[in-house]
């Protein structure tokens, strides 16, 4: 995030570059969705468990970028894993670490 920080205060095109070589690596490497919920792999491509920190930082990353180059690809599967991993917030403004049974509080 701080290539994006340093490209919205210098406007130095390498920085936005670099955030978007990250944002397509989450999106083409982390990113799954199997027809019932959606998540970016934590902490390896081949591990599906939904992990709200991982998401919200993934989702938040191809956020930005998408506002930067309005690249739509960038947007959809960002809200979607963000609304999810919302969803599961608790009463009391807290989160479980995620979803997978050894994650739960």
């Amino acid at each position: 995030m701080r290539f994006l920080d340093y490209y919205e205060q210098r406007q130095a095109s390498q920085c936005l570059n670099m955030a978007i070589s990250a944002a397509e690596y989450i999106l083409n490497e982390l990113y799954w969705d199997d027809g019932s919920s959606a998540g970016f792999s934590y902490p390896a491509p081949s591990n599906r468990v939904q992990v709200h920190n991982a998401n919200f930082l993934a989702a938040g990353l191809l956020c930005r970028v998408y506002k930067h180059t309005g690249e739509e690809k960038f947007l959809a599967p960002a809200l979607s894993v963000a609304r999810y991993s919302a969803s599961k917030q608790h009463g009391n403004g807290s989160w479980d670490y995620g979803e997978a049974p050894s994650q739960r509080a």
